[in-house]
């Protein structure tokens, strides 16, 4: 079909079981045909479930810094290392606390309701558009629906729209996958 000029993402293969799915995205994958798995075992272990699976962790407890890290730095938002590494010291200490990249995200998330705060100040705006995005998140998925909290998280972070933007079968694939993954969770 796709020689004939079907467009990959007109198609779907569909699986009595999800064992064996592996098999068929690597012989497509063998023949540079992208592709999505929605549910089963694989789904469970793409970067795009780990990465809402991470959101959800933190909106349950913030102080789950290998979650915050990982979102953090992921294709999600585009923050630098260098502010990374300036939550972790946020409060001028040389020494690493267990929490001390939880308590510098928090104290940023919390500066942003404080006029007088110059914490926003030190930090890129991209992350503190990232602490904004993450914190409103947090909140909505704690008060209401953690489905429209994680739809509202892929909108405000702007991923869905870089990934659709780039006009390629692949970039339609992952905002596929991440909006798949974001409505499992319904």
């Amino acid at each position: 079909l796709i020689d004939s000029g079907v467009a990959a993402s007109r198609l779907a293969i569909l699986l009595g079981r999800a064992r064996g799915a592996d098999i068929y995205q690597r012989a497509l994958s063998f023949y540079g045909i992208e592709s999505v798995v929605v549910k089963g075992s694989i789904f469970s272990g793409t970067k795009e479930a780990l990465l809402v699976r991470d959101a959800l962790d933190l909106a349950t407890n913030v102080d789950q810094e290998e979650c915050l890290f990982r979102l953090l730095s992921s294709e999600l938002f585009n923050v630098s290392d260098d502010d990374l590494l300036k939550l972790t010291f946020v409060h001028g200490d040389s020494s690493c606390g267990s929490t001390a990249f939880a308590a510098g995200f928090k104290e940023l998330a919390n500066s942003f309701d404080k006029d007088e705060s110059d914490m926003p100040a030190r930090f890129s705006r991209s992350m503190v558009s990232a602490a904004k995005a993450l914190w409103m998140f947090i909140i909505r998925a704690r008060s209401g629906s953690p489905s429209a909290a994680l739809r509202g998280l892929l909108l405000e972070s702007g991923l869905l729209l870089r990934l659709e933007s780039q006009r390629t079968e692949n970039g339609n694939v992952d905002a596929a996958s991440i909006a798949s993954a974001a409505n499992l969770n319904k």
